[in-house]
């Protein structure tokens, strides 16, 4: 359900904020380069006053020399230990808005990030986010949820502005971890802000135009700058890993800081909601509304093949909505090559999560199990699981997808039963070998190891407009 959703709000010229999915996470981020470079000079000064904070945690690390055990280490540790800012809906997790990391675990990290940085002589960061380029660790949700913790305030102002002139209904919360005061204390904030209805915790919004992927100062991009430059050898270089790029970051420490200053004087762009190219956040709306205008009556699932059957109707569902009512639109670009598989999985996600809850059944996406992150896992309570793969048919790991990764994953969890549905996006060659081989091979991997194995072919090719269809022509 989106935030406009939940609350029944019309979108005005006015409304440049995102309307967050409040059950579940968007894989978007908030970029602070974004902010540095933003129009409004009030998110600007906001920018400085965050790289301020971190500008006094580099201080105390820098004093404490990096002996674990100093007073100034300990305090600049302390002030690093948030929670994941849950109340944004944004970011990397497996189900819901639960995030992933521990505090004190994230805290320690970005501080042996800042030292080892000032082991290489830096005791300022004009971009905080140049962290992700110099370590590993740090990452895009890293970097955004820095920066959603030290302008935390900002955001809670801007939430209560949109929740005043929509009029939604509000309730006064203590929000935690709202940055530092001018003492370096950690804030608290009270304010009147929406509730998220699935998790009773605030809901904070912000400006689309923060939105990224990928923060703008990344080390891919900071890579390919450098290739440019023909700096190194690209015909040997371009297939580094991220260990090896921040290893050439760290030596080539004075080029990351000219580079990023290059930068300032661009202005890159957030990511694209409208065209959602990467279908991160319209798989929800979309599929809410075709579920919404296509009931399904499924079966109660009260045993064992009512609950397979459920399953097989929520996959021809599926099926029926991307071959037959335009579902295969929202798989393929503007430029007319094909979304990646994450795009797929998205629109399966929805379409089975609005079906399967009205019939209280649960479905979960990445349920992380032991031997990796199963794509769904349908559920009913204790009695009845079984797990689902999407696979696009020319993945080059699609057989991978079932001879190992289903198997492992439902053998781990203890599962017998599993689905492997497979998406065709191309009239020949793997796809279509594919495609015919599939049947006979989920039963002989089925057997193999005494699994009840099913599948499900989807056609995602892309269709003739109605006009261009070949048909009778109606009679005058």
């Amino acid at each position: 359900m989106l935030f406009s959703e939940c609350f029944n709000l019309r979108r005005g010229s006015g409304d440049d904020w995102f309307d967050p999915i409040l059950e579940t996470d968007t894989e978007l981020f908030v970029d602070p380069f974004l902010i540095f470079r933003d129009k409004q000079a009030a998110w600007r000064k906001a920018h400085a006053r965050m790289i301020k904070q971190y500008d006094q945690i580099f201080m105390l690390l820098a004093k404490a020399g990096g002996k674990k055990a100093s007073p100034f280490r300990s305090i600049a540790v302390a002030q690093l230990r948030f929670p994941e800012p849950q109340e944004f809906c944004i970011g990397y997790t497996a189900e819901g808005v639960d995030g992933a990391g521990g505090a004190a675990g994230l805290a320690t990290q970005i501080a042996r990030a800042m030292e080892d940085a000032i082991k290489r002589g830096t005791e300022h960061l004009p971009h905080f986010e140049l962290l992700g380029i110099f370590n590993e660790k740090i990452g895009p949700d890293r970097i955004s949820d820095l920066t959603c913790t030290a302008l935390k305030k900002e955001f809670v102002d801007y939430t209560v502005k949109v929740a005043e002139r929509h009029s939604i209904p509000t309730k006064n919360m203590v929000i935690k971890h709202a940055g530092l005061d001018s003492s370096g204390a950690v804030r608290e904030l009270t304010a009147a802000l929406p509730i998220n209805p699935h998790t009773g915790r605030a809901v904070l919004l912000v400006p689309e135009r923060f939105l990224r992927q990928l923060p703008t100062l990344n080390a891919d991009d900071w890579w390919q700058y450098q290739l440019s430059k023909a700096v190194f050898n690209v015909e040997v270089m371009e297939g580094v890993d991220k260990k090896r790029i921040i290893r050439e970051a760290r030596r080539n420490q004075r080029d990351v800081y000219q580079w990023s200053a290059s930068m300032e004087s661009s202005a890159p762009d957030p990511y694209d909601l409208d065209e959602d190219s990467e279908l991160l956040w319209k798989w929800e709306p979309e599929s809410a509304a075709y579920v919404s205008a296509h009931p399904m009556q499924l079966k109660q699932a009260r045993n064992k093949q009512e609950f397979f059957d459920v399953i097989d109707q929520v996959c021809e569902a599926f099926r029926h909505y991307v071959e037959r009512d335009g579902g295969w639109e929202l798989l393929w670009n503007e430029d007319k090559t094909e979304k990646k598989e994450p795009a797929t999985q998205n629109l399966f996600r929805g379409i089975a999560k609005h079906y399967c809850h009205a019939n209280n059944i649960s479905i979960d996406r990445e349920v992380k199990l032991g031997r990796g992150p199963v794509d769904f896992k349908f559920s009913r309570g204790t009695e009845f699981t079984a797990h689902l793969e999407v696979k696009k048919l020319d993945n080059g790991s699609f057989w991978k997808g079932l001879y190992t990764q289903l198997v492992l994953y439902m053998q781990g969890d203890e599962v017998k039963d599993g689905w492997i549905m497979g998406i065709r996006f191309r009239p020949s060659g793997v796809s279509k070998e594919r495609a015919v081989k599939l049947p006979a091979e989920v039963k002989q991997t089925g057997k193999e190891h005494n699994l009840n194995l099913r599948y499900a072919l989807v056609d995602a090719q892309r269709k003739p407009s109605a006009s261009k269809a070949p048909g009778k022509s109606k009679p005058n």
